[in-house]
C-alpha cells in the first residue's frame, strides 16, 4: 500500500511567506520517510494567477490538483497526506474532499495534527518496508491494551468483525489453532428475521407496527426477549448486513456473505431519516410551544 500527497497555496498566502509547495511536499515526505510510507503521486493546486487588486480574487488558487487526486480512488494507494487539514478541507468549493476519500475506503492524515491511535495504525499498516519485522518491533513496546487495539485495527482493516459478539443474523465460528481466523457466517434462522424486518419496515413504515408483526409471528430477540424500537433501529443501520466492516474510522469490505443488498438497506436509511424528521417536527396538540 502506498500513499499520495497534496499541497496548495493562493496567492495571498504566498505573498504572506506561507509554506511554498516545495516546502509543504518536503515536509510531507520526511513525515512519509519517518513512518516508512511510500509516497508514489504528489497533486498541485497553484495561485490562479498573481494576486490583484481585488482581495478576494487574490485568495484563490486552482481546484485541478484536488479533482485529479478525487479521481484516482480506484487506484492502489490507502492514504492521502498534506501538511494542514485547510489544505484540503477547502473554503472555496462545494466538494467535501474528506468524505469523498473516506468512502473510497482511503484515509486522510494531516502532518501537523496530532495523530490518533488509529492514524498511527494505519502508517503501520500503509508501511512498504519490513512490514511484518515492523509491526511485531513496534507491538511489543507496547501496553497490552494498545497490541489488542491494533491487532484489531489489522483485523478490521483486512474484512474481520472485530467489535463485540457476532451480530444477530451471524455466528463466530470456532478458530481452530494455527489456522487463520474465520470470517462471520450467516445464522439461517436469525438471517431471516434481518430479511423480514427491512422488508416489513420498507412496507409498513413504522418501526411499531413492525415490533406487531415480529410478535405475531412469534419472533424475539436473540436472549428471548420482546423487540424494541433501539434494537430494530440499530439492526437497520449496521452495514454489517451489507458485507462491510467497521471499526472506529475503518471501513472495510468484510470476508462474511452479506444479508441484505444495497438498494434496501439505502432505501431502509431513506425511510428512516424521513420519518425522524417527521418526528422532530411532531408538536403536540394543546401545548404552547
Amino acid at each position: 500500500m502506498s500513499a499520495i500527497a497534496y499541497v496548495r497555496i493562493t496567492a495571498k498566502e504566498r505573498a504572506a511567506g506561507y509554506p511554498s509547495l516545495k516546502t509543504q511536499e518536503a515536509s510531507i515526505r520526511e513525515f512519509a520517510e519517518k513512518h516508512n510510507v511510500k509516497i508514489s503521486q504528489v497533486f498541485y493546486d497553484d495561485p490562479v494567477g498573481v494576486l490583484p487588486s481585488n482581495k478576494h480574487r487574490g485568495d484563490v488558487c486552482s481546484q485541478s490538483g484536488l479533482f485529479e487526486l478525487l479521481s484516482q480512488t480506484t487506484k492502489d494507494w490507502s492514504l492521502v497526506i498534506s501538511s494542514t487539514l485547510d489544505r484540503i478541507k477547502r473554503d472555496d468549493t462545494s466538494m467535501n474532499a474528506i468524505s469523498e476519500i473516506e468512502s473510497q475506503e482511503k484515509r486522510f492524515i494531516s502532518i501537523h495534527q496530532k495523530l490518533t491511535p488509529i492514524d498511527e495504525a494505519f502508517l503501520i499498516l500503509c508501511s512498504r518496508k519490513n512490514r511484518k519485522v515492523r509491526k511485531r518491533r513496534i507491538s511489543e513496546g507496547l501496553p497490552v491494551a494498545e497490541r489488542l487495539f491494533l491487532g484489531r485495527v489489522r483485523g478490521a482493516e483486512n474484512g474481520y468483525h472485530q467489535s463485540g459478539p457476532a451480530p444477530y443474523g451471524y455466528r463466530r465460528p470456532s478458530r481452530r489453532r494455527g489456522r487463520p481466523k474465520p470470517p462471520l457466517e450467516i445464522r439461517e434462522d436469525e438471517a431471516d428475521i434481518v430479511s423480514t424486518i427491512f422488508r416489513s419496515y420498507l412496507k409498513l413504515k413504522s418501526m411499531r407496527r413492525v415490533i406487531e408483526h415480529l410478535g405475531s409471528i412469534g419472533s424475539r430477540t436473540r436472549r428471548d426477549k420482546e423487540w424494541s424500537r433501539a434494537g430494530l433501529s440499530w439492526i437497520l443501520k449496521n452495514e454489517t448486513y451489507l458485507g462491510r466492516v467497521h471499526f472506529g474510522k475503518i471501513k472495510a469490505k468484510g470476508k462474511h456473505e452479506a444479508i441484505i443488498s444495497p438498494i434496501i438497506f439505502n432505501k431502509a436509511q431513506a425511510l428512516m431519516r424521513k420519518n425522524n424528521k417527521r418526528n422532530s417536527n411532531y408538536q403536540p396538540r394543546g401545548r404552547l410551544v
